[in-house]
């Protein structure tokens, strides 16, 4: 019994360039949806969980800023 949370989105685009939600958009799986998966299996006896993240929360690539915060979100959880 257990979870793999591999969702995510990806809209690479200049830091100056990008709208709010569309960041908004690229963090709200990793992030939201780990929070959700937190809150709705809190209390469930799981064997494991699986967070899916990114070497871009390291490699800090052009234009991934929404993309990058959203797998050191993961990382940090």
């Amino acid at each position: 019994h257990g979870v793999v949370h591999a969702a995510g989105v990806i809209a690479d685009a200049p830091l100056e360039m990008k709208a709010a939600a569309e960041a908004a958009r690229v963090l709200a799986p990793k992030v939201t949806g780990t929070l959700v998966l937190d809150a709705v299996l809190r209390e469930q006896p799981l064997d494991f969980v699986v967070l899916c993240s990114s070497i871009s929360s390291m490699a800090g690539l052009p234009g991934q800023v929404d993309y990058a915060a959203a797998n050191a979100f993961l990382d940090a959880y």
